[in-house]
């Protein structure tokens, strides 16, 4: 059969939906009746509430339910929407997870990346599809700079500026709920535009609620740029605008509904450019029109794409589960090869908890050469190893043996909560600073699966591995311990840590 003829006589998902609040009654419901998706059933506290809301959004058929729980064991349900307080968010993902439900939830996912990588790693567990709501991925006009991005029209990126302005103040009260609750969609669409930061800097120069934050990003891509973020009583009229410049030419979004794209010529002629017309400038903004009613700002804003998007993830999930050809569980956007999947906000809640790190050490003034040193292994291969495993979030926790602390050759004292140290790559400069979450003694035999998972994902894994390096040490720890019997399988007490990057340097 067609693969394009299955997809299409694939029934539509049957897709239920948790909360009805304001967000959840003025954007995702109306997206969804313009993306074409159905309602199958809505959960609130009160099933006359959910019942109400039904009517009122035209999908009175749908099932009412008075708790998330009672949603979830509907059966009938092929995927499931999670649109709840921000305490809430990250247990209803999980729960909708572990009922084998593929789940669209609302940004923040995990309110820092250690919750979010507990839920990507439980949704990969599962095999279950994840998607977070990071509209702007979908909005016309950055799909558009996307792709002309990705077509190189503008020739080698070099740089970019995001302005974004709101008044945050009446639902944030302070820098980390304003950067999580508003600004963190700028924060994704410059992951998503142009890939991982590999070093970040931030000041904010606002006070409480009153958010002012300057940020500086430089990208593993070579692209460099500025966010300036401000959450404000006196920016009432929300803004946004984003310019990126190449070697070739510069683009300008502003807001929503417009895209310049401004082009140089590949070679310049023999005569002064200002005596011709070689410059172009292409202004790309939809159509006007009184017909359009709110379709037009939640077209625009992305909301209706991601909610497409969604409900073909799990239909084509749904699928899979019925197609023995197919591997269920890798549901994908069909035209996007980055989507906002659980690993994926992941990397951006990290980038989050880096500038909220990078402007708290901007704050303190920090001076890296003033802390205690942090070395893995040698330098060398192992040693870049574990430090990218560090700085990209996949690695968040270590265990070692208490003597090593010790050795002659590496002595320092055992690290304290709240601590910081500085990590130090193979070149022997710091590359970051750390702050460590908590300390615990350990022995082989009581380390658990959720300490374990700050570096593996299973307990076999992390113990393979934890023998192998500890047997490298032998020769040394024998000759401290005078202790010619001790051996890495039965290694004596070891310490167990747990920590963040706090500052990318």
């Amino acid at each position: 059969m067609d693969p394009q003829q299955h997809h299409d006589e694939r029934p539509e998902p049957r897709i239920g939906m948790i909360g009805a609040g304001f967000h959840a009654t003025t954007n995702i419901l109306p997206a969804l009746g313009l993306a074409g998706v159905s309602l199958a059933a809505l959960a609130t506290r009160d099933a006359a509430r959910s019942a109400e809301a039904l009517i009122r959004f035209g999908a009175p058929e749908a099932t009412p339910y008075g708790s998330a729980a009672e949603l979830l064991a509907d059966d009938s349900l092929d995927g499931v929407i999670v649109v709840a307080q921000a305490a809430d968010q990250a247990r209803l993902a999980r729960e909708s997870i572990a009922a084998g439900r593929p789940v669209f939830a609302d940004k923040p996912l995990g309110w820092n990346a250690a919750e979010a990588r507990v839920i990507a790693r439980e949704a990969e567990a599962a095999g279950v599809p994840v998607r977070v709501g990071f509209m702007k991925r979908h909005a016309p006009v950055y799909r558009r700079l996307r792709a002309l991005l990705d077509d190189g029209e503008l020739g080698t990126l070099c740089s970019f500026s995001v302005h974004f302005a709101c008044d945050s103040t009446p639902f944030c009260r302070d820098e980390e709920d304003y950067l999580k609750f508003a600004a963190i969609h700028l924060v994704d669409l410059v992951r998503y535009l142009f890939g991982e930061a590999v070093s970040v800097s931030a000041v904010n120069s606002g006070e409480g609620a009153n958010v002012a934050l300057s940020i500086t990003l430089r990208f593993a891509s070579g692209v460099a740029g500025t966010l300036d973020l401000t959450g404000l009583p006196s920016r009432s009229n929300e803004t946004e605008s984003l310019r990126v410049s190449g070697d070739r030419g510069f683009a300008e979004t502003q807001d929503a509904v417009e895209l310049r794209v401004h082009t140089t010529p590949d070679a310049p002629s023999a005569a002064p450019g200002w005596q011709s017309l070689p410059e172009v400038v292409t202004v790309h903004r939809p159509a006007e029109s009184a017909m359009s009613g709110i379709g037009r700002d939640l077209y625009l804003r992305g909301f209706v794409g991601e909610l497409r998007a969604f409900a073909d993830v799990v239909a084509a999930h749904a699928g899979a589960e019925d197609d023995t050809t197919s591997t269920a569980g890798t549901g994908t956007d069909a035209d996007d090869d980055r989507p906002s999947d659980a690993w994926d906000n992941v990397g951006t809640m990290q980038l989050v908890d880096d500038i909220l790190a990078a402007s708290a050490a901007a704050a303190a003034h920090t001076d890296p050469s003033t802390l205690e040193r942090l070395e893995f292994g040698t330098p060398g291969a192992f040693r870049d190893q574990l430090v990218d495993l560090i700085l990209s979030g996949r690695k968040t926790g270590s265990t070692t043996l208490r003597v090593a602390y010790e050795l002659h050759d590496r002595a320092q004292p055992v690290p304290v909560v709240g601590e910081r140290r500085a990590l130090i790559g193979s070149s022997g400069e710091p590359v970051a600073v750390i702050e460590y979450l908590e300390v615990a003694d350990t022995t082989l035999g009581s380390i658990t699966l959720d300490l374990a998972s700050h570096e593996s994902s299973s307990l076999d894994d992390w113990r393979a591995a934890h023998v192998a390096y500890f047997g490298t040490l032998t020769e040394a720890v024998r000759d401290h311990l005078a202790d010619p019997e001790w051996t890495a399988t039965d290694p004596g007490p070891l310490v167990t840590t747990v920590f963040r990057v706090e500052t990318i340097l």
